[in-house]
C-alpha cells in the first residue's frame, strides 16, 4: 500500500518509479509465495491484491489479517474467513486436518489401551480385602497428553488373581495377564495388538510425508515455470543485454569518429586554407 502510494507519487510529478515498482513485484512475489494472492491491475500505476474475493490491499489501504488460536483459521478484519494457498496454506492445512488425524488416532490408541488395562486390573487384587481398580486415567479428547496411574505405591498393585483367603500374596498371575495384553487384540477396535496398531501408524505418517512432498515437488516446478514465462516476456536476458551493449559502444565509437572528422575537416578549413601566397 505505500509503494502504491509512492508509485502514484512519483507518476504524477512525472517522475520514472521503476525502482519503486521493482519493489513492488518483489513483495507480490513473495505474497504469492507465503498467500497465494490474486493481483489485479489498477489504471497504469495501481494494484489491488486479493485474497479469496476479499481485499488485501486496495490501492493506498491495507487490511490486516489475524489467525483463529482455536481453529487456526485466517480471519479478514470484515470477519469471514479465507483459505489462503501458499505456504501458508499448506501450513493450516496441516493443523487443521493431518494433525487433528495424526493425534486421533494416538488417542484412539491410547484410550483402547488404558480401557483394557484397568479391566485386567480391575480382575485382580492386591490384598484380600482390595480388588483392583483403575490403573490409569485419561481425559477424553486428549488422552495421550492426560494420560496418568492411579496407583501412588507399588504395593497397591492387583498383582494377584485370587483375593480369598489364606491370600496368595502378589502371586503375579493377574500382573503376567497385564503384560501378556501386548499380544492380544486389543487395539484398533479388536483387530490389532497394540505393537500391530504402533507399526500400522509409521507407514501412514510416511505416506502422508511422501504426499506432501510430493505436491511440494510439483508445485516448485510450476513455479519454475511460470517464472520462465514471465522472465520471457519481460525478463531481462543477460545476452541479450550484452550484445546492445556492444552495439550501442561501436554506435558511439562511430559517433566519436563522425566528430573527430568533422573537427579535423574544419581545423584544415579554417586554420590551414589560405595560407598560401600571404
Amino acid at each position: 500500500a505505500e509503494l502504491n502510494a509512492l508509485i502514484g507519487e512519483a507518476a504524477t510529478s512525472g517522475n520514472s518509479p521503476n525502482d519503486l515498482l521493482d519493489q513492488r513485484d518483489r513483495l507480490l512475489d513473495e505474497l504469492s509465495r507465503e498467500l497465494g494472492i490474486n493481483v489485479v491491475r489498477q489504471g497504469e500505476f495501481d494494484v489491488r491484491v486479493s485474497l479469496g474475493g476479499l481485499a488485501i490491499v486496495d490501492g493506498i489501504n491495507a487490511n490486516t489479517l489475524s489467525i483463529d488460536p482455536v481453529t487456526n483459521d485466517l480471519l479478514h478484519p470484515t470477519g469471514q474467513v479465507v483459505t489462503p494457498g501458499g505456504e501458508l496454506g499448506g501450513t493450516q492445512r496441516f493443523l487443521q486436518d493431518d494433525l487433528p488425524a495424526i493425534f486421533g488416532r494416538i488417542n484412539t490408541f491410547v484410550d483402547e489401551f488404558v480401557a483394557a488395562v484397568n479391566t485386567q486390573h480391575a480382575a485382580g487384587f492386591s490384598d484380600a480385602a482390595t480388588p483392583g481398580g483403575d490403573l490409569f486415567t485419561v481425559t477424553a479428547g486428549s488422552e495421550a497428553e492426560t494420560i496418568a496411574s492411579v496407583l501412588t505405591q507399588p504395593g497397591d498393585l492387583a498383582a494377584s488373581d485370587d483375593g480369598a483367603a489364606p491370600f496368595p500374596v502378589f502371586n503375579g498371575i493377574n500382573a503376567q495377564a497385564m503384560a501378556d495384553l501386548r499380544d492380544q487384540l486389543v487395539a484398533s477396535g479388536g483387530t490389532e495388538t497394540p505393537g500391530g496398531a504402533l507399526r500400522a501408524a509409521i507407514p501412514q505418517l510416511g505416506a502422508l510425508a511422501a504426499t506432501a512432498r510430493r505436491g511440494a515437488n510439483a508445485q516448485d516446478e510450476l513455479v519454475a515455470a511460470a517464472e520462465l514465462t514471465r522472465d520471457a516476456s519481460h525478463g531481462v536476458n543477460l545476452d541479450e543485454e550484452m550484445v546492445l551493449l556492444v552495439q550501442y559502444q561501436r554506435a558511439y565509437q562511430a559517433s566519436a569518429r563522425v566528430i573527430t572528422t568533422v573537427d579535423q575537416t574544419l581545423d584544415v578549413l579554417i586554420n590551414r586554407t589560405g595560407l598560401v601566397g600571404r
